[in-house]
């Protein structure tokens, strides 16, 4: 009970310090339901299409906020910081339902820009912001502790619930198909509301992390390998290339191998030994050709063949 007492508190104190976010997941959730079993007029679906990236976008927006209105209260020990962080919330919901959705609502190469290159800035915005909540050591661990509960909690809703949908439909309404419209609304729910907000509780919080020592396990024994092997394989095929006089193509690779990279420079800093030491060191210099190959493959399609959807995807 204590656990479930927690895990309440938890999500309760995230509502109450992020309600855009909220607010903002069941508006996205609804109209990616809609847009998904609705035959919907070409008008209507442009609305709903422009509002869920919006939407999207203002969720991490809201949090990025009001981590700044916390940081300016505490620093500034402001006598009104509750009035400060519900008029900013406030704010980032008409700016997200208004201007942004103007920006989001063509399909245009710029909008895809804008939302991914905003998005990304916004991102690393949080994550700068939690180096104040967490510490720079236990940042990495803390968000992906917080990742961890998020997406198992939600996947548990939405089994459980697309499992009781499906015993309602085929032994009470005995009803055989199973392509009803209630699955796609399940998961979207439990993905922009559920996932979203457990995520969020479990990040923001201000508890002291331990690291668990599986984890020096996991990252040194298994994933740092691994990651060594990739960066091998990748080499390997550009020394084949140049033999064959040809360009390599290896963007996702490399983009995979960088967040890999980022990934690990964030979680070694808990740790001194002599394989942090030498990643720390010579950890970028083996990873730039392959980034610099990657940007040349990049401009060159670009020139060739212009701006795409995947390719702005693949840029940031």
């Amino acid at each position: 009970m204590n656990i479930f007492k927690r895990v309440f508190s938890n999500v309760r104190e995230s509502v109450v310090r992020f309600p855009a976010s909220l607010l903002l997941g069941i508006l996205c959730s609804v109209c990616a339901s809609i847009l998904v079993f609705d035959d919907c007029t070409s008008e209507t679906e442009k609305l709903l299409a422009s509002l869920l990236k919006s939407g999207s976008w203002g969720i991490v927006f809201s949090v990025f906020v009001q981590l700044c209105m916390e940081h300016l209260a505490s620093c500034r020990k402001l006598a009104f910081g509750r009035l400060l962080y519900a008029c900013s919330q406030a704010v980032v919901i008409l700016f997200c339902l208004i201007p942004m959705r103007m920006v989001f609502d063509t399909d245009s190469v710029f909008a895809w820009i804008c939302l991914f290159g905003t998005g990304f800035a916004l991102v690393l915005g949080v994550f700068f912001l939690l180096k104040f909540i967490h510490g720079e050591k236990l940042l990495a661990y803390s968000i992906s502790y917080s990742f961890a509960i998020a997406g198992t909690a939600s996947l548990c809703i939405a089994c459980g619930c697309s499992i009781i949908t499906l015993a309602i439909e085929h032994l009470i309404l005995r009803e055989n198909h199973f392509d009803s419209d209630v699955y796609p609304a399940i998961w979207f729910t439990s993905f922009y509301v559920f996932a979203i907000q457990f995520f969020i509780a479990y990040f923001s919080r201000k508890d002291e992390f331990v690291i668990p020592k599986a984890v020096s396990v996991i990252c040194f024994y298994i994933l740092f390998p691994l990651y060594v092997i990739l960066l091998f394989v990748l080499y390997a095929y550009v020394f084949q290339s140049l033999a064959l006089k040809t360009m390599p193509h290896m963007n996702w690779f490399v983009s995979f191998a960088t967040a890999v990279f980022i990934a690990f420079w964030f979680s070694f800093k808990p740790f001194e030994n002599r394989v942090t030491s030498f990643f720390y060191r010579f950890g970028a210099c083996f990873l730039f050709p392959l980034v610099l190959i990657q940007w040349i493959n990049f401009v060159q399609r670009i020139a060739a063949y212009g701006f795409t959807t995947a390719r702005v995807a693949s840029l940031y």
